[in-house]
């Protein structure tokens, strides 16, 4: 039997609940504070660390919730803390372009760039990961665009035709194999899942052994999610005069997501 349990019905108990989900908004509007009060002197700068350690000291030490919402519910107040976590997510993402045209390659606020808007842009992965589960066009291809933020939109093809048909067997790049560490699964994921996603889309587009050179791959998922990706950057380096298209991408690692078996 299992031992999750029911929240109770919508109605004066579904603000609570809801509230708690708040608490997914404290990566990504940490990274807002931060590009909105720089440029910082070094010290202050560093500060933005502490609110990162706190919040991984309370989350790996927090209680587990078994419990799952009650089916009545409401949707909506939920919908819009995604659509919040988006907007925040793109919002940061011009901030940075912005704060990068404007600041030497080497300062203490680039450094930490790296580290607090980096843990913010991880976490819209997960964001997006609901969204292209969604069944609204719109919604999918907001998150294509939340995926193209971190330069990581073949995500999209590789989760929903790849991982998903293939999940727990040797063939599926997103599966740990049982007793493999967390670099060794890093090393073969990332490219990994890059490699089936774009077999995937040489497949669809109705040949498997596609050249690099055939007109027909710009119909590609994956090469349209790069172009995206590439443009985001490149536009702010036609804005602001500097290109920050290396610092834009060098700023996380993804987490690619994994299953065992």
């Amino acid at each position: 039997m299992s031992s999750s349990r029911t929240l109770p019905a919508a109605g004066p108990r579904t603000l609570p609940i809801w509230a708690k989900h708040l608490q997914s908004l404290f990566f990504p509007l940490v990274g807002t504070t931060f590009l909105l009060t720089g440029p910082h002197v070094w010290w202050l700068a560093l500060l933005f660390f502490l609110p990162l350690l706190l919040a991984y000291r309370l989350d790996t030490r927090g209680p587990d919730e078994p419990r799952q919402p009650h089916g009545s519910t409401p949707a909506w107040p939920f919908d819009a803390l995604v659509y919040a976590l988006a907007a925040v997510q793109l919002l940061n993402i011009g901030l940075l372009a912005n704060m990068y045209a404007q600041q030497r390659l080497l300062s203490m606020d680039v450094l930490m760039a790296f580290i607090v808007v980096g843990a913010s842009s991880g976490f819209s992965i997960v964001t997006a990961h609901e969204l292209i589960h969604r069944g609204k066009k719109w919604e999918q291809q907001l998150g294509r665009l939340l995926l193209c933020t971190v330069f990581y939109e073949h995500f999209y093809t590789e989760h929903l035709r790849g991982h998903h048909v293939r999940v727990g067997t040797p063939e599926d790049p997103a599966t740990a194999r049982f007793g493999e560490s967390f670099l060794a699964f890093y090393r073969r994921t990332v490219p990994g899942q890059f490699r089936s996603a774009w077999n995937l889309e040489r497949k669809r587009l109705g040949d498997p052994d596609m050249k690099l050179t055939d007109s027909r791959l710009l119909r590609s998922r994956v090469v349209q999610g790069l172009l995206v990706g590439g443009a985001l950057p490149g536009s702010s380096s036609s804005l602001r005069g500097r290109s920050p298209w290396w610092l834009f991408y060098s700023r996380h690692s993804p987490p690619p997501g994994c299953s065992r078996w």
